[in-house]
This record gives C-alpha cells, sequence and structure tokens, in this order.
C-alpha cells in the first residue's frame, strides 16, 4: 500500500511574529527601580458602575463606580508598574526594567491571578483588559528571549488560561447575543493575539484576526458600529 501525503499537510506553518520583535532593543545597565509585585486575587469581584435604569450602558452612578474603583484599583495599578516597565526598556534598553517585568509576570503567574471566578461581566472586562497589557508588556521586553525556561512556562500557562477565560466568556456572548461587532470583543482580541504571539498559538490568534475583520467590516458610511447602536449585528462570527 503506497500513503500518498500532500506537501500542504506537512507544510510548516510559519511562527507568529511580535511586532516588537524589530528592531532589537539595544541593552543597556540604566538602573531602574522595581516596586514589589501586588497580590491580587484569583477569584475577582467586582461590578459594573453603571446606573441600572440606563439601559444605554452610560450613566455612571457615583455609588456603584466608587465600589468598582475599590476593587479595580489595585489591579490597575499593577498593570500600570508592568506598562511604566516595559516603557522604561523600550526608551532606554535598561536591563533591569526588563527583569523588573518578568518578576512581576512571573510572581502574577504563579499566584495565578484573576485566572479563577469571574463575578460578572464588567470583571471579566478588567481581567481581559489587564491580561491583554501584560502579555503585550511582555511581547515589548522579548519574553520569550529574556526569560528563562521556567519563567517562560509559568507566564505562558498562566497567559493561556486567561486567554482561554476570555475566549469562554465571549464566545458565550455571541451565542446569546448573535454578533461580535461590538467594542469589548476588541479588546479581547487584542488579549488573544497577543497573548497568542508570545505562545505561538495559532487558534486563538486566528480567532482574534476574525473578531477584527468582522469588527472592520461592521463601520457603517458614518463611522459608526453596528453593534454599538442595536441593529442586528453581522452574521459569519464561530
Amino acid at each position: 500500500m503506497v500513503l500518498c501525503i500532500s506537501t500542504a499537510a506537512v507544510a510548516q506553518v510559519a511562527p507568529l511574529v511580535s511586532p516588537w520583535q524589530t528592531p532589537p532593543v539595544v541593552e543597556t545597565k540604566t538602573l531602574y527601580s522595581c516596586p514589589a509585585p501586588s497580590h491580587l486575587p484569583v477569584n475577582f469581584v467586582t461590578g459594573g458602575f453603571y446606573a441600572d435604569n440606563d439601559p444605554t450602558h452610560s450613566i455612571i452612578d457615583p455609588v456603584k463606580q466608587k465600589a468598582y474603583q475599590v476593587g479595580f484599583g489595585p489591579v490597575k495599578h499593577e498593570g500600570e508598574v508592568v506598562v511604566a516597565a516595559t516603557d522604561a526598556f523600550r526608551s532606554t534598553g535598561s536591563k533591569d526594567a526588563a527583569r523588573c517585568v518578568l518578576s512581576h509576570l512571573e510572581a502574577q503567574a504563579r499566584e495565578g491571578t484573576l485566572t479563577g471566578k469571574m463575578s460578572s461581566s464588567q470583571a471579566y472586562f478588567v481581567q481581559g483588559w489587564d491580561a491583554g497589557a501584560e502579555a503585550i508588556s511582555y511581547l515589548k521586553i522579548e519574553g520569550n528571549l529574556r526569560a528563562t525556561a521556567a519563567q517562560r512556562t509559568m507566564i505562558h500557562s498562566w497567559l493561556e488560561t486567561e486567554a482561554k477565560l476570555t475566549r469562554n466568556f465571549y464566545e458565550d456572548r455571541m451565542r446569546r447575543d448573535g454578533g461580535d461587532a461590538q467594542n469589548h470583543f476588541y479588546w479581547a482580541a487584542v488579549q488573544l493575539a497577543a497573548t497568542d504571539i508570545a505562545t505561538n498559538n495559532r487558534n486563538n490568534f486566528d480567532w482574534a484576526m476574525l473578531r477584527a475583520r468582522n469588527s472592520i467590516a461592521a463601520i457603517r458610511s458614518d463611522g459608526t458600529l453596528k453593534g454599538e447602536g442595536g441593529p442586528p449585528p453581522l452574521s459569519g462570527w464561530q
């Protein structure tokens, strides 16, 4: 019996490439003071901040917003610390700054930050925003080159766990609401694309690109989006 295998079946898929891979940053010995990592929760509890009687989700309830800021504040702070260190590396080449980013990502990965139960849609939004910023920071410091093998394994696993939570959440929303041309899906696409460039996960990257294409196709001639104004969303989502 002769077994025939097409060249397409054995073709190697090119690895995903970070947009920050070239030109490479020239490392320097510029000192960088790294704050200690925050200890953030595995399970995240927070709610929305819009008025309950506002179907447009545009009127802020001051009491709900204050409660939201209390829960969101530590997550936002940790993200800002990581982004600041990332920017310092990109602008100065500081090895200390790159090590700072990795130490924060490793600490969050070890503790499973935001990988448990999310209490609400808003909690998922926050989780996705934070994970997207962390994944982009990892790409910007060329984390796969600078991390140890142990750090890479831990950080990749953590980012992929968060990506899985995000994808499951948004796929549930698509099944329930019937479309993906809505702004929160764009944030999800950013998170999954950045994560999957870091981990070279083509399946989730393709999911993110489909969200991007559908979002661009949903832009009306007046610049508004179908999914932001209530009319029927696009078909063709997965």
